[in-house]
């Protein structure tokens, strides 16, 4: 995503993956600075069925003031589909999939702390039969301060952390800042290479879980939620045989 920079105003954007009849399709979105850009992503789970057999990205932006056309879609950008056979007895044991919003709903919020904890829903389990298989654990958050400590482009201080585990044992550890906003900030982290979502495992139970924490707080508590208003939290767990 790139901020083109044609006004001083930070610009917001936010993107769901539909796939097939959707089971899972919430959006996420974060702050783009002008004159920046940045590599994000997000998850969809859902089935494809005669009828319902496209996976679509359904997107907005906008600002306040919200110019349109501002903020665009770099060329590379790609879409990964993973799909499982669908016959009896096969469906549920190649991709396993947990959301925050799908477990707890759309109105609670989770409070992060500056230590990691694991996101309440973020789990999911296959078992393995092979003696040489091997798991992607796919892991995406938006993370939003009430009130964004950040207020100048080029200056941010603050970050926010995303934690993905399989088996307990920690697979990759994502960090940014939070964008500069004059008000509530968004960040997204997800994870983006084979080093931090490939493994090979022994025959058995696997549970993939996403962990989050931000390196501030205010007096009363946390101050970054995931949850209501303001974005998702997903862990993708798939297996490759």
């Amino acid at each position: 995503m790139q901020h083109g920079g044609g006004n001083a105003v930070t610009h917001f954007w936010n993107l769901s993956i539909r796939v097939g009849a959707p089971v899972d399709a919430y959006g996420l979105g974060d702050d783009v600075c002008p004159g920046t850009s940045s590599t994000r992503g997000n998850l969809g789970f859902g089935t494809l069925t005669d009828t319902a057999d496209q996976v679509q990205l359904v997107g907005f932006s906008g600002a306040a003031p919200c110019t349109p056309g501002t903020l665009q879609v770099l060329a590379g950008a790609v879409l990964d589909v993973w799909v499982e056979d669908p016959a009896p007895g096969c469906a549920g044991n190649d991709i396993a999939f947990g959301s925050y919003y799908a477990t707890n709903g759309v109105t609670e919020y989770y409070d992060w702390t500056t230590s990691f904890t694991q996101l309440p829903g973020t789990t999911a389990t296959i078992a393995t039969t092979g003696a040489s298989e091997q798991l992607r654990v796919l892991g995406v958050v938006e993370g939003t301060p009430e009130m964004d400590p950040d207020t100048t482009c080029g200056s941010e201080v603050a970050t926010v952390d995303l934690e993905t585990a399989l088996d307990g044992a920690t697979m990759s550890t994502q960090r940014q800042v939070v964008p500069a906003s004059q008000g509530e900030g968004h960040r997204v982290m997800y994870t983006s290479s084979d080093v931090d979502e490939l493994r090979a495992v022994t025959p058995g139970s696997h549970t993939a879980s996403l962990q989050v924490a931000s390196d501030f707080v205010e007096p009363a508590g946390s101050f970054v939620t995931t949850g209501g208003c303001c974005g998702d939290g997903d862990v993708a767990l798939i297996r490759l045989r």
